[in-house]
């Protein structure tokens, strides 16, 4: 599992021992062992979220779905006891599924889950642990950082931005992730419209 991968990738980064990592997360040695050896297994929500805010780098990240670092410069807090979290969260899901104009039953059927639970997670009652929130999340191409803080990057400048062949991708730190995202951003909307074939357009 990438998160495995990444975690140990991170520490080593920071010249950290698995012993140092552990003590400033507040969390047993064995804990961080068993997360870089263990490969299927994953932390709850709130640790998963502690440890991408300590390296400062976003969930999908840590979870191998995006090569993408930061969105942002905070994280949001994502603890189980906040009401106002399950609620946007709930209102994240509602809106996908209305979009592709989907019943709760028709949703819970093709991720795999009972009616019921949809239906909490939609009204705020339960907040989705983070296997559900990937499920949920790959089955409506967002990121998990989507569904948790409402913020997202288009599949378009994703992709630019994770290609290995796009320059932008392999920058040396001379441009922040954020100018990077605004710059591809820009260069995709001046693109719309163009045939194949047209020359660039020049100012």
């Amino acid at each position: 599992m990438m998160f495995a991968k990444r975690l140990r990738e991170l520490r080593e980064k920071k010249n950290l021992s698995q012993e140092a990592l552990a003590e400033k997360l507040g969390i047993p040695r064995s804990t961080i062992t068993h997360y870089e050896n263990d490969t299927d297994r994953l932390p709850r929500r709130a640790r998963l979220d502690e440890i991408a805010s300590f390296f400062n780098v976003t969930t999908d990240y840590l979870l191998g779905r995006s090569d993408v670092t930061t969105l942002e410069n905070t994280l949001i807090s994502t603890s189980d006891e906040d009401p106002e979290l399950r609620k946007a969260i709930g209102m994240r899901i509602r809106g996908l599924r209305e979009k592709r104009n989907l019943t709760q039953i028709a949703l819970a059927d093709k991720l795999g889950m009972p009616h019921q639970n949809l239906s909490n997670y939609e009204r705020g009652f339960r907040q989705p642990d983070y296997e559900t929130l990937i499920a949920i999340s790959d089955f409506f191409n967002v990121s998990t950082d989507f569904l948790l803080k409402g913020k997202d990057l288009s599949p378009e400048v994703n992709r630019a931005l994770n290609d290995p062949n796009t320059q932008i991708a392999a920058r040396d730190g001379n441009i922040t992730d954020e100018e990077a995202v605004e710059l591809l951003e820009w260069l995709l909307e001046r693109e719309k419209g163009r045939k194949p074939g047209d020359k660039q357009k020049r100012k």
